[in-house]
């Protein structure tokens, strides 16, 4: 079974969240022995308070969730996150309204100035996160995008002119004021998402997943418009109270979904992987060679034999793992069938080994297929004898395992086209990538040559 893994890139939005959810707590606290609140301002305090709260137990379970469909769980988390801080600069707002003290009226225009640039940053997050779940990227997406951070700009501007002048809204006696200006502000900001929504709503993508969107981006649209002509209560980020969660169980639903149907699939290549590699041929070969050696040479065929024995087990065995296993154990199945393979072609194949690190993790099937294809399409397609050489190597954040062999090479561009004889290519790519977030780099000259490099980050196990 694929063990979860922990996305560190999600890690500083969790820990943001969670400062913020700590920092509204110990701000309601002041706030209540600083005097009374108005009813409708801790109404809308505790109603965004409580979003806040649940969108980081979401960006948690975005973290934990172990999908491997990173990118989209990214886009999420910093969409939630930049939800959230929108929402800590609200609630924070609505509890100090009215308070006129000189330090929390200067935090008022700073939180404000701050929430108004906010609306955008939810907006651009949201946009990313679905431009990594939608099949077909919209050819306007880069035009969109790059609306979107132009009016950002121009938003930034306003907001700090507005420090002067008060076009935007002010601060008199403690009390935030807006003015047509604001309402301005969020229509555009609506005819964005707007756009947006008419778009998925002829986007060819999943009929759950579309409806769950429209949802999400329906509510907003409806409370927003409300909060312009209503602005005393928090009506516009209630909405999206309601919306998110329904965004984020479809996201955990799909990606599970996904999950699933990647081990299947993995399971599927890293059987046909294992057929491939005690096809008939190879079987016949390695029984011919132990055949003729058992006249010429007896001890030397009692060892291939034995290696054989030996391989063959190794190839059953490593079925029972799902996840990774340590590298020592991928090389030495690996430094099996080479054994067979030198007996067979003698001088004409030569193995070095530059072996510098040993101690990291790495999926099953992977090394030794690589290093298969390198001596069946490599070199002994070449004319005279050929090297190949297995390394290991570590930088900061990786390990590195390189093969490379001097055999015949293939030309680059047909590196998409390679036929089936090319043994579980697609499936050690397909394993790297899935289990451990792995890179498999091919590098070919004709004539020259074949490097095959798999870079491994470091943590995952």
């Amino acid at each position: 079974m694929e063990s979860k893994k922990i996305d560190k890139r999600v890690i500083p939005q969790f820990i943001t969240t969670l400062f913020l959810v700590l920092i509204d707590l110990v701000i309601i606290i002041w706030r209540l022995s600083y005097g009374p609140i108005e009813a409708k301002n801790l109404i809308s305090f505790v109603v965004e308070f409580t979003g806040m709260v649940i969108f980081t137990v979401f960006i948690g379970g975005s973290m934990i969730s172990g999908i491997n469909d990173k990118e989209s769980t990214h886009a999420f988390s910093m969409f939630l996150n930049a939800t959230c801080i929108n929402l800590f600069l609200d609630s924070a707002m609505w509890i100090l309204d009215g308070v006129n003290i000189p330090f929390i009226v200067v935090l008022g225009y700073v939180f404000n100035s701050m929430f108004y640039l906010g609306v955008i940053s939810i907006l651009f997050f949201f946009s990313k996160y679905l431009l990594t779940i939608v099949k077909n990227t919209p050819k306007w997406a880069d035009k969109f995008m790059l609306c979107l951070k132009i009016y950002f700009v121009i938003l930034c501007i306003a907001v700090i002119l507005n420090l002067k002048y008060g076009f935007i809204f002010t601060i008199v006696d403690g009390v935030y004021q807006r003015t047509i200006a604001s309402r301005v502000t969020f229509i555009i900001s609506q005819i964005f998402t707007f756009v947006l929504f008419v778009d998925i709503c002829v986007q060819k993508i999943d009929r759950t997943q579309k409806r769950a969107i429209i949802i999400y981006m329906a509510t907003p649209i409806v409370t927003m418009v409300a909060q312009i002509f209503y602005p005393k209560m928090a009506i516009g980020y209630f909405g999206l109270c309601i919306s998110i969660p329904i965004m984020y169980i479809e996201a955990y639903v799909r990606q599970g979904y996904m999950l699933h149907n990647n081990i299947i699939e993995l399971q599927r290549q890293r059987m046909a992987t294992m057929i491939s590699q005690i096809q008939p041929h190879f079987v016949n070969n390695t029984l011919s060679t132990i055949a003729c050696l058992c006249r010429k040479d007896p001890e030397t065929a009692e060892e291939v034999t034995l290696n054989f024995a030996k391989y063959l087990r190794q190839n059953i065995n490593i079925l029972q793992y799902d996840d990774n296993i340590p590298f020592e154990q991928e090389l030495e199945h690996t430094k099996t069938y080479l054994s067979i393979e030198k007996i067979r072609f003698a001088d004409h194949l030569n193995i070095e080994y530059d072996i510098k690190i040993l101690d990291f993790f790495i999926p099953s099937l992977t090394v030794q297929p690589l290093v298969e294809n390198a001596v069946k399409h490599g070199i002994r397609k070449k004319d005279g004898a050929g090297t190949l050489k297995i390394s290991t190597y570590e930088t900061d954040h990786r390990y590195v395992i390189k093969i490379v062999d001097d055999g015949v090479g293939f030309d680059k561009e047909k590196l998409n086209m390679l036929d089936g004889s090319h043994i579980g290519i697609p499936s050690v790519a397909s394993c790297l990538r899935h289990i451990a977030n792995a890179e498999l780099i091919i590098e070919s000259e004709v004539g020259k040559g074949t490097t095959m490099t798999i870079e491994l980050p470091k943590g995952e196990k």
